[in-house]
C-alpha cells in the first residue's frame, strides 16, 4: 500500500507541473500497488493513535535532523507543513475517540489536496490555515456505504 500512495502523490505532483504523460504512468502504477496490496488487519482509532505518536516521536524528528543538514526550503517547508497536519489530526482522532460519531453529524469532513489539513465543519474553509491555497483545493469526503 506504501508504494500505491507515493506513486499517488507522484501523479498529483506530476498534475501540478503539467505533466500529463508521466502523472498517468504514476497513476497507472499507483492502482497497480493497491491492487496486490493486503487488506489492513487492524484499524481502529487507538491503533492511528499509536502511529502518529511514533511519527511524531521518531519520525519527524529524524526528518527533521536530515532535511536541516542540507537546507533545502521545499523539504523544510514540507516538513513544518507535514508536522502541523499530523498534530492536528491526533487532536480530531482524540475528539472522535472521546465523541464517536455524535462528532460527524450533521456536518461536512473536507480535506486540503495539497498539504492534507482535515477540517470537519459546515463549509471548507476560505484558506488552508496550513498552507494558505483558496477553498476550491479542498475535497469533501463522504462516508463509505
Amino acid at each position: 500500500m506504501e508504494m500505491s500512495i507515493i506513486c499517488s502523490n507522484l501523479s498529483r505532483g506530476c498534475e501540478k507541473q503539467y505533466l500529463q504523460d508521466q502523472a498517468d504512468a504514476f497513476k497507472k502504477l499507483a492502482d497497480f500497488f493497491k491492487s496486490k496490496a493486503e487488506p489492513v488487519g487492524e484499524a481502529n482509532v487507538q491503533k492511528l493513535l499509536e502511529l502518529i505518536e511514533t511519527d511524531l516521536a521518531v519520525g519527524y524528528p529524524y526528518g527533521n535532523s536530515v532535511s536541516s543538514e542540507k537546507p533545502d526550503r521545499g523539504a523544510l517547508r514540507c516538513q513544518v507543513w507535514s508536522e502541523k497536519v499530523t498534530r492536528m489530526l491526533k487532536s480530531l482522532l482524540s475528539r472522535y475517540e472521546a465523541e464517536g460519531e455524535k462528532m460527524l453529524e450533521n456536518t461536512g469532513v473536507y480535506v486540503c489536496t495539497v498539504c492534507g489539513f482535515v477540517y470537519v465543519g459546515d463549509s471548507a474553509p476560505e484558506l488552508c490555515p496550513v498552507c494558505k491555497v483558496p477553498s476550491w483545493k479542498f475535497e469533501k469526503m463522504e462516508r463509505r456505504a
